[in-house]
This record gives C-alpha cells, sequence and structure tokens, in this order.
C-alpha cells in the first residue's frame, strides 16, 4: 500500500501517524502548509511519544485536497497521474517499431501490454539496429554482410530500452539476432543484458565490420581511463572478444589509441571516400 494511503486510512479509523512525515508529505505533495494543515486536520497526542491523532477539523478543504485519493485504479500509470504525480508510476507495455526487412521504406509499431502482443515475426531471423537514424535511412552501411541478414526482421532498439522485460517473450521467437549496437559501453551493456535474459540457444551475436579499425581511426572517440577500466566486465563474453581486442590494440601513427564508435560513422563507406 503506498504510505499515503496508510496516513488517510489512519485519519479515517482515528488510528496514530507519524505525525511529521504526514506533514511533510502534504506540504510537499499538496503545497499544505502548517497554517492550511491546521485548519484541515485537528491533533491530539497518542500513546506513541512520535505518533499523534490527526482528524478532519474541515470536511470541505479536506475534500478539496484529499478527494482525489478516493479513486484509484489497476493500472499504476493511471493511478500515479490520479494521485498528482505520474512521474512515479511505471507502464507496464512498450512499442517497438518494425520493419520486416531493412530495406523496407515503411515499418509499423509493435504494442505490447504485460509483456504480451499478437504479433509474430514475419522471419526467423532480426537485426537489432540501436539508433533511429540507422534504422531510418537505410544505405550500403553494412560493409560485407550477407544479404541474409538484411532479408531479417529489423527492429529499432533505442539504447537500452530493448532489454527491457516487455520484450523478452517477443525476442525469444527469433533463432538468430544480430546486434548492431555502438561500439562502446552503452552497445556491449545491451549485448549483455540480451544475452543474460533470452533464449541460450538463440544465435546472438554482434556486428562487427571487417574494416572497423579504420572506422575507429577516423571517426573513434578516446576512451577515458574510467570507461578503459568498465570495459573489463565484458572480457567474458565471448562474442565480444574480438571487437574489445580489436578497440583495445587499435593504433594511430604507431601508438595505442583505445577508441570508441558510434554505429552512424558506418553510413558511409570508406573504400569509396577515402584511398587506402
Amino acid at each position: 500500500m503506498k504510505i499515503y494511503k496508510r496516513y488517510l486510512n489512519a485519519i479515517k479509523e482515528s488510528a496514530p501517524l507519524p505525525l511529521f512525515v504526514f506533514k511533510d508529505w502534504c506540504s510537499k505533495q499538496l503545497d499544505i502548509d502548517n497554517e492550511l494543515f491546521s485548519k484541515i486536520f485537528n491533533v491530539t497526542n497518542s500513546i506513541s511519544t512520535k505518533h499523534y491523532l490527526v482528524s478532519i477539523k474541515d470536511t470541505s478543504l479536506y475534500e478539496q485536497y484529499f478527494s482525489r485519493f478516493e479513486y484509484s485504479s489497476n493500472d499504476e500509470k493511471v493511478e500515479a497521474t490520479l494521485h498528482g504525480d505520474s512521474k512515479k508510476g511505471k507502464i507496464d507495455g512498450g512499442v517497438l517499431n518494425f520493419k520486416h526487412h531493412y530495406f523496407d521504406q515503411h515499418g509499423i509499431s509493435i504494442c505490447f501490454r504485460n509483456t504480451k502482443t499478437g504479433f509474430n515475426p514475419s522471419s526467423t531471423s532480426l537485426l537489432l539496429i540501436e539508433n533511429l537514424n540507422n534504422f531510418l535511412s537505410p544505405n550500403n552501411v553494412f560493409v560485407g554482410i550477407d544479404e541474409d541478414k538484411l532479408t531479417s526482421n529489423v527492429i529499432w532498439s533505442k539504447g537500452q530500452e530493448i532489454t527491457s522485460k516487455q520484450y523478452v517473450n517477443f525476442l525469444n521467437k527469433y533463432d538468430q539476432i544480430i546486434c548492431f549496437f555502438d561500439f562502446d559501453l552503452g552497445g556491449f551493456e545491451a549485448f549483455k543484458r540480451l544475452k543474460l535474459t533470452l533464449r541460450s540457444d538463440i544465435k546472438l551475436t554482434f556486428y562487427h565490420p571487417v574494416n572497423l579499425a579504420k572506422y575507429l581511426n577516423f571517426f573513434g572517440k578516446n576512451v577515458t581511463d574510467k570507461q578503459y577500466l568498465a570495459l573489463r566486465k565484458y572480457n567474458n563474453i565471448t562474442e565480444l572478444n574480438d571487437i574489445i581486442n580489436e578497440i583495445v590494440s587499435l593504433k594511430v601513427n604507431g601508438r595505442r589509441s583505445i577508441r570508441f564508435l558510434e554505429q552512424e560513422a558506418l553510413q558511409i563507406a570508406l573504400e569509396s571516400e577515402i584511398n587506402e
């Protein structure tokens, strides 16, 4: 039970409540100062030194400020909104942007409620694209990737959002999932969470372009010491080993230079833009 409901039930049942905690809540949530509080309620001592009996003095004022709490909903988001703080309510649902294949110019929204959806995949293979720009602008970004992977279903994964429990049952319908994420801590963390939550027999791979080092060289961002330390926790994930090794062994002008890369950089083909 929400704590404010306990307070209001205590008032109705003439039970003691923590007065100063209740007054603090009234001040922060309902903008009721001490003077107004005294107009709405009577306060008397109880057996406990920390709790007091609070009763309604002015019914009209009480209804004005507290009648909203008589309404309730099984929907947590609706409940929080009714009671004045929608940001504290969680939505038990979600929406995924979906395309039947990479070059599809028109997608659909898959709606989830309580981890369920009536939509079924049209392929056994799925391509997850982390950033919206790559999802919306299909081009020759995938240098060297097999054509069959481009005919997979495609979902905009929105960073870490794809790892929500809402989508686990749906993702588990696929036999193969290719993760085209940023080559950084965020991308590696999303991959790690998926690996921990999805079926163990799903072929889960992190897209690794054959010329990653070249893109890191031209467009990568230098990794801080803190980021480098954080990178260590992904060393035990087999599917990430080759990518991480390539990142940490990168040399620019003969010197070691560890860099991360955002996937939008792969929307140009270096082979046609920069001479070898």
